[in-house]
């Protein structure tokens, strides 16, 4: 009975660390646990908004448990534990109205969490570029180029292109009453709506 007692009393204890692989992206608590020989410790993780757990990895192996507590049983030596975050990965997806008066390129991108994504509208000839809408919003970014800047969030854009409105032409005839009088250059010009048109009118010297 003895030294069954003295056994217990001379058991060890080990220092058991967990920490954040990026504190800015999730946290551990606790820190640090003293554990004697046998005993268990367990740690939790919590990822940040921005940020998502991918696990705990026991000094510089890879990867080993996946749930965010950290459960040790029967400890029998030192360890530090590091719980891996890494920043969420958003899906911005961007498409074409009318993919037969424009496109876009591309068509999505994956982007984590503070990243930038870049997509372009060009208009077929047919076509003018309006602007980019976000969803079922009305547009809210007028240039070809949509640039979006710390992306928190995954969102579907789309490019608004429409169709040219026809051009309607018109044929001016401008002529002299007697030729013998004097001239008109030039005889015939054609003009689109709204545009402009000069006729020159020249006498002879004896009219």
């Amino acid at each position: 009975e003895a030294s069954e007692w003295n056994e217990v009393c001379e058991k060890k204890y080990f220092e058991v660390k967990a920490s954040s692989n990026v504190l800015a992206r999730g946290t551990v608590e606790p820190a640090t646990l003293k554990v004697k020989a046998g005993g268990e410790a367990s740690f939790t993780a919590a990822a940040k908004e921005n940020a998502v757990f991918k696990g705990w990895k026991k000094g510089s192996a890879e990867v080993s448990v996946t749930g965010s507590v950290l459960k040790l049983t029967d400890v029998q030596e030192a360890s530090e534990w590091t719980a891996v975050f890494e920043k969420k990965e958003f899906e911005v997806k961007a498409s074409s109205n009318d993919l037969a008066l424009g496109s876009v390129e591309p068509a999505e991108l994956k982007v984590k969490a503070g990243g930038e994504v870049t997509f372009t509208a060009t208009a077929k000839e047919n076509a003018i570029f309006k602007g980019w809408k976000k969803g079922s919003a009305e547009v809210s970014v007028t240039g070809s180029v949509l640039k979006l800047t710390n992306v928190q969030e995954a969102s579907e854009w789309t490019a608004v292109f429409e169709k040219k409105a026809e051009e309607k032409n018109y044929t001016l005839k401008y002529s002299s009453t007697d030729l013998a009088l004097g001239s008109v250059e030039p005889a015939t010009l054609t003009v689109t709506a709204g545009g402009e048109v000069t006729f020159t009118d020249t006498a002879k010297a004896h009219a």
